[in-house]
């Protein structure tokens, strides 16, 4: 699975998409609360789930934060041998991931993302029931173990939230003009690559239980 890891490294490194287990990210809420109901309700095999889940997240995240994860990307990319069904979504997953990191580098999903130009609290729309917009980390985020109850549960949690918003903070494109422009720049290759690439390794993740 050294793929695999290569392709989460890039996310969880480049693009520094969060874990439900970040204290700052809205999964966790949702998270925090599932942990405090099956305490106060005393549901022992609730809670050796979530123990479990949170050694493997702790496990995980230090493994993806290793560099030699992207540093070795394209060597293990270049080893790897599809078998079968799986194996070719992972390989058609790391190779939209490995274009994007060798085109861009560094570049991150959150860099498109521009919190500067919102309106201002007082500028929205009064009468929405909740002004606030979607936040990156609230369509962003890796959530393990999303087969099981406790997965399925926080999983419905974030898409109620989802649901429940009017608005959201994209990715765009800007160009600034606090200098003179020799051409214009606009254009959403990156940000459809990406979601292009997220999307393939959502699918991947999916088939693994």
């Amino acid at each position: 699975m050294r793929l695999l890891g290569s392709v989460l490294s890039y996310l969880a490194q480049v693009h520094h998409i969060p874990f439900f287990t970040h204290e700052e990210f809205q999964a966790n809420k949702f998270y925090q609360y599932i942990v405090e109901d099956a305490y106060y309700n005393f549901c022992a095999k609730q809670i050796g789930e979530l123990d479990s889940m949170d050694h493997r997240a702790f496990v995980v995240e230090r493994y993806l934060k290793n560099p030699a994860h992207l540093a070795e990307f394209q060597q293990v990319f270049d080893r790897f041998r599809a078998v079968g069904t799986h194996d070719h979504q992972l390989h058609e997953a790391a190779s939209a991931a490995l274009q994007l990191y060798t085109r861009h580098g560094s570049r991150s999903i959150l860099d498109s993302i521009h919190f500067d130009i919102l309106p201002e609290e007082e500028e929205r729309d009064p009468s929405s029931a909740d002004p606030r917009p979607l936040k990156p980390d609230q369509y962003f985020a890796f959530v393990w173990r999303k087969f099981d109850d406790i997965g399925r549960c926080l999983v419905d949690w974030i898409e109620n939230d989802l649901g429940d918003m009017p608005g959201m903070v994209p990715p765009i494109n800007c160009q600034l003009f606090d200098k003179p422009q020799s051409s214009i720049t606009l254009n959403l290759d990156f940000e459809k690559d990406f979601f292009d690439m997220y999307l393939k390794v959502i699918i991947y993740l999916n088939t693994i239980e």
